[in-house]
């Protein structure tokens, strides 16, 4: 299959989440040797705040949700998604992540326009998701298994790492950065560091979006800890992104806040894309935890918990 000079029109889970970032990145690739548009459901009102710059180059069309359950909004628009894919003209459809509201409006596509191919980008193991969450939302386990059996469907599949290519196949398609723009020394680093109310403090930080399963937490004990041990080491500050409206980026701001105290805490909320390599030179130590849980498994090269594999 090839699609230089094609139409592909990309199928995102969710405008209004972080997973719209692995979505704009391929299709940050793929404009510049095809018209690429992108057709899909949002869970609010907004997109993703990080993206929002980045997805005004592209063609895209925006379904709010009108139900809580992205699934049930599927369900009820689906006439008009599927009208609005296929009235694009794709030469090819590229769904994201294995599950109803891309991969299932993928497939349903395909089985009206059998000719169109369909690809498939899985960059997490969303079965580990499910199983993680299981005791909390066994539907999601059902419809997660279930989707996961139509995963030979598509024409061809994308993964972004070794872990998927082992369980999935497919291409692998790593997480990428253009390095020239997040190189560190082509930016006022004090500058950005006086911006940011910062003078001769060490800054660790984790910037991205904070999960239960990435550990964050772990960097605030761990920082505490250090602090109760070496009270010399006072002078830093812990900068960690997210979406305050969260509860677990709640949760972290008031750990940090009640641990590390309010002058050794730097949350910065939300912040477009664009930042990042400002907050990268702003930085002394980047860190990059990760929890040991079925979630994490397709996320980062480690090995899965035990047991290693669950049943479709």
């Amino acid at each position: 299959m090839t699609i230089l000079g094609s139409r592909v029109v990309l199928l995102p889970l969710d405008f209004s989440e972080n997973c719209i970032s692995r979505t704009v990145l391929i299709g940050d690739i793929l404009s510049e040797f095809c018209e690429v548009y992108i057709v899909g459901l949002a869970s609010s009102a907004k997109i993703w705040l990080p993206e929002q710059e980045r997805l005004k180059k592209f063609h895209h069309l925006i379904f709010e949700s009108r139900s809580r359950s992205l699934t049930l909004s599927l369900l009820k628009g689906l006439r008009n998604l599927l009208t609005k894919v296929i009235s694009t003209r794709p030469d090819v459809v590229y769904a994201f992540k294995p599950l109803p509201t891309s991969y299932g409006l993928g497939l349903l596509c395909k089985l009206r326009e059998s000719k169109i191919p369909l690809i498939l980008d899985i960059d997490d193991w969303e079965l580990g998701f499910a199983l993680d969450d299981a005791p909390r939302a066994p539907l999601h386990l059902f419809i997660t298994s279930f989707m996961e059996t139509l995963v030979r469907l598509s024409d061809a599949i994308t993964v972004s790492s070794f872990f998927l290519k082992n369980r999935y196949g497919g291409y692998y398609l790593p997480h990428v950065v253009d390095t020239d723009l997040y190189d560190p020394s082509k930016y006022d680093r004090e500058g950005v560091r006086q911006q940011l109310g910062v003078s001769d403090e060490v800054v660790i930080s984790f910037i991205g979006t904070p999960r239960k399963h990435k550990g964050v937490d772990k960097i605030i004990l761990a920082l505490s800890k250090l602090l109760r041990a070496s009270p010399q080491l006072r002078k830093f500050k812990f900068l960690f992104t997210g979406n305050p409206q969260d509860g677990y980026v709640k949760f972290l701001v008031d750990l940090s806040t009640r641990l590390l105290g309010k002058e050794r805490t730097l949350f910065l909320g939300l912040a477009p894309k664009a930042h990042e390599p400002l907050l990268l030179a702003a930085s002394n130590i980047i860190c990059i935890p990760q929890e040991v849980t079925y979630a994490s498994s397709g996320a980062t090269p480690r090995r899965p918990p035990s047991p290693p594999s669950a049943p479709l």
